[in-house]
């Protein structure tokens, strides 16, 4: 469903692509042509900013499927580790290579390195059993790869609700212009009724699903219809 801030960008192009079916948006000095073009710039903004916003969430999706790929590498290394720890029979290991699951995801980088740490004095017996024979090393790229998804999370979620920001006030600022354009039609158009339902028509926000509080309510900054005569 798309949020109520879609629905009045949306509004706000829409009134903006109207402006040839109201004469008072014609001449330079007509009633409405200057709030009309300071709407066209606004939309313009409002455009720029949607799609940084794009670009931003896109970018965090593409972190999130970073994250989850480079968490189960590392979780398949360590258990192919601790897999053939076991079968080694070797004496003093029962209180190491615990297994990984339910691990958050610092624990899970330090419990690589413990993994490493430890398998370093038994690496021959694990490379005898298959292991690579990098596969300390091997365990460490695993490790940093992951640790470097997790830390990129934060600045792209900030990047993503700064552009958010940016595109709310960007539509904040257009609507202000739309409100004031409905002032304007209301006046040229006092009688009428069809440019009065015209307008009511391009300008008109539908409900949608709240993305704020619950308290929100949906018709706020909803530009309000030309008072009829």
């Amino acid at each position: 469903m798309k949020t109520l801030e879609t629905k009045r960008m949306e509004m706000c192009i829409r009134v903006c692509e109207s402006r040839p079916e109201f004469p008072l948006a014609g001449a330079d000095d007509a009633p409405g042509a200057d709030s009309f073009d300071k709407l066209g710039l606004a939309v313009e903004r409002i455009r720029s900013a949607s799609y940084e916003q794009s670009r931003a969430q896109s970018a965090l999706r593409e972190n999130s499927t970073k994250v989850d790929a480079t968490r189960a590498e590392l979780e398949r290394q360590l258990e192919a580790i601790r897999r053939t720890v076991r079968v080694t029979g070797l004496p003093g290991l029962e209180n190491k290579f615990l297994p990984a699951r339910n691990v958050n995801d610092q624990g899970l980088i330090t419990l690589a390195r413990t993994y490493g740490n430890d398998a370093f004095p038994i690496k021959a017996d694990l490379i005898k059993r298959a292991l690579g024979a990098d596969f300390i090393n091997d365990l460490a790229v695993a490790a940093q790869a992951f640790d470097e998804a997790i830390k990129e999370r934060p600045r792209l979620l900030n990047k993503q609700s700064e552009a958010t920001t940016e595109l709310d006030s960007q539509i904040d600022d257009a609507l202000r212009i739309v409100r004031e354009l409905g002032v304007i039609v209301s006046n040229v158009y006092a009688n009428d009724p069809t440019k009065l339902a015209l307008w009511e028509t391009v300008s008109h926000v539908e409900k949608a699903g709240r993305r704020h509080g619950a308290g929100d309510d949906d018709n706020n900054n909803q530009p309000p219809p030309p008072a009829q005569s």
